[in-house]
């Protein structure tokens, strides 16, 4: 049901065996339309393929993930209650990286030390992750609570490897304490590049950051003791 369609094809419902499964992700952000759509196949266990006017079988399981909360959608009216309750037969909550961590230092060094191993390999990975996490003490620290769970850290980890610094682009201004309103250009320029300096320790790697010369950042740091 596509231009240059000249055969047919069977789709992953008429596909899947019965004790096969289909994997609906980020079930939480399809429209009100499709959901009925899909409530109707779960109850039901036949659909029409598109341009067909025969019914199909579903025989298999659907298995949906989310990351939205889909309880609070259902009362906000965004997602169908009878549809979720139709999905939520079994339910399986991931654990967001600050628990399984649980602050714990060597906890963290453990997962650097997976993720770097896919990239380098295992030999290496030992080698870098040491200094990884004395990286991650100095940005974003070691109490930074990852909220975007391994995917973040991965990013962290190939950043480190990279540029050799790591900054959450939401932590950038958050940590200057910034109000814009009262701020002149200069004084915000000034505490911006501070802000750099101290979590990345020295003029040259906060001005490769900011894509910035190495006197602008000493400029602005002027007030600092360390002599960089």
């Amino acid at each position: 049901a596509y231009t240059g369609a000249l055969e047919n094809r069977q789709g992953y419902l008429e596909s899947c065996s019965p004790h096969g499964s289909v994997f609906l992700d980020e079930i939480g952000e399809i429209n009100q339309e499709t959901q009925v759509k899909l409530l109707r196949v779960l109850q039901s266990r036949r659909f029409q393929a598109l341009g067909d006017t025969n019914q199909r079988t579903f025989n298999g399981k659907i298995i949906a993930a989310t990351n939205r909360d889909l309880g609070k959608a259902c009362a906000n009216g965004d997602f169908r209650e009878d549809l979720y309750y139709r999905l939520c037969a079994d339910t399986i909550t991931t654990i967001p990286l600050r628990n399984l961590t649980g602050g714990d230092p060597a906890e963290l060094e453990r997962f650097v030390n997976i993720l770097a191993a896919r990239i380098l390999g295992t030999e290496e990975a030992t080698k870098f992750t040491t200094e990884a996490m004395r990286l991650i003490e100095r940005s974003p620290g070691l109490d930074y609570r990852w909220p975007g769970n391994v995917r973040e850290l991965e990013q962290c980890v190939r950043n480190l490897l990279i540029r050799g610094h790591y900054i959450p682009a939401a932590e950038t201004f958050k940590n200057t304490e910034l109000d814009f309103g009262d701020l002149s250009a200069d004084e915000l320029m000034r505490r911006y590049c501070q802000n750099l300096y101290r979590r990345l320790g020295s003029y040259q790697a906060a001005a490769e950051f900011a894509g910035l010369d190495r006197r602008t950042i000493g400029k602005y740091c002027k007030d600092k003791n360390e002599d960089q």
